[in-house]
């Protein structure tokens, strides 16, 4: 019976994963669409905007390009874990999901709309290794948080005995120093390949 109980959880877990990695790749192809849709305008001022960025990260092995990647890594996991200690988290976290895979998306979407087939190499050799293994730590991140925050909300109804919470927000603060290592992994994919890689993209 509990082989039978740990089986169903693991698929539980396996299939919540499942969802949250279409919804983030639902949202890297809607952002990837929506780059049609930008004004040529809009499309001039983000342009300075990703050119300038795009200079920065393309100077060999700048360790701000480390420091750039994990920043945004972590201030998507902090939301995430924020979001978890709330009500209504389930719904923020698919909502930041769904929104940091747009975010991808547009991104990708953009330097192949600006750089034709060399926005198509830029981000095959170069941004989607570490974009992959992001969305790893992502996804893991987020299954965790989404079950921490179902029994942070069942503790609003009473007669509801979710055990101890505070034991519970523990384990997730110990699962997310280890998930952090995915997201350093990532920062230093894209420090290296921006490294290897910067003196074949010049923009």
């Amino acid at each position: 019976m509990d082989i039978k109980k740990f089986m169903f959880k693991k698929f539980e877990i396996k299939k919540i994963n499942v969802i949250f990695f279409i919804i983030l790749l639902m949202g890297m192809i809607f952002g990837a669409l929506s780059v049609k849709f930008v004004s040529s305008q809009t499309l001039t001022k983000l342009n300075f905007l990703f050119a300038t960025e795009l200079e920065l990260r393309n100077s060999g092995f700048n360790i701000s390009n480390f420091f750039s990647s994990l920043g945004i890594s972590s201030v998507f996991a902090l939301s995430v874990i924020i979001s978890s200690l709330s009500f209504f988290g389930a719904v923020i976290i698919f909502l930041l999901i769904l929104f940091r895979g747009f975010g991808i998306g547009f991104a990708l979407g953009y330097i192949c709309a600006v750089y034709s087939l060399k926005g198509v190499a830029l981000n095959t050799f170069v941004m989607l290794p570490g974009i992959f293994v992001s969305c790893i730590g992502t996804v893991i991140l987020a299954s965790e948080s989404l079950k921490f925050s179902f029994k942070f909300a069942r503790k609003i109804f009473p007669n509801c005995d979710s055990g101890s919470l505070w034991n519970s927000f523990a384990e997730l603060l110990k699962k997310t120093s280890l998930i952090s290592i995915v997201f350093i992994l990532s920062a230093l994919i894209d420090f290296l390949f921006f490294g290897i890689f910067s003196k074949f993209f010049q923009f």
